[in-house]
C-alpha cells in the first residue's frame, strides 16, 4: 500500500505531463489540462474551449477525501475525471497563440468555479482567432 504522499506524487506527476499537450475531442473541442498552486495546495484546471464554447473548471489534484475513498487506485479515477472514456481526444501541436492564452489565464483563473465565468467569457471573444490557428 503506498503512502498518500506518494500517490500524490504519482497524480501531480500525471498532470504534469498532461499539461504539456493540446488535445481536440471528437466534437472538434480544443481540451487543455493546466496545472497550478494556490495556497500551499495543487490544482489543475480543465479548459474545453471551440465552436462558440468555453468552460473552466478547477479541481485539486488529490485531496485527503479522494485519497481515502480511493487509495492505490486515486490515479486511475483521476485520470477518469480529467479524461472521460466517453470523451475520444488526441493530441494536436500546442501552438503559440494557444501557449499565449494559457500563460494569461493562469494569472486570472480562480480556485472557485463560480468566479471564473468573466474568464469563461473573455475566452469565448478570443474564439475566433483560436479557431483560425487550428
Amino acid at each position: 500500500m503506498k503512502t498518500q504522499e506518494q500517490v500524490s506524487i504519482e497524480v501531480n506527476n500525471y498532470f504534469n505531463k498532461a499539461s504539456n499537450h493540446l488535445f481536440v475531442t471528437e466534437s472538434g473541442h480544443m481540451y487543455k489540462i493546466q496545472t497550478f498552486e494556490r495556497e500551499g495546495k495543487r490544482y489543475y484546471a480543465t479548459i474545453t474551449l471551440g465552436k462558440g464554447f468555453a468552460s473552466i473548471q478547477v479541481r485539486e489534484t488529490l485531496n485527503e477525501r479522494t485519497y481515502a475513498w480511493c487509495g492505490n487506485n486515486s490515479l486511475n479515477v483521476m485520470k477518469d475525471i480529467a479524461f472521460p472514456r466517453y470523451q475520444k481526444s488526441k493530441s494536436i501541436p500546442y501552438f503559440k497563440k494557444m501557449r499565449e492564452l494559457m500563460t494569461e489565464l493562469m494569472s486570472e483563473i480562480q480556485i472557485d468555479n463560480s468566479l471564473n465565468k468573466d474568464l469563461v467569457e473573455k475566452i469565448k471573444a478570443m474564439l475566433p482567432q483560436l479557431e483560425k490557428t487550428i
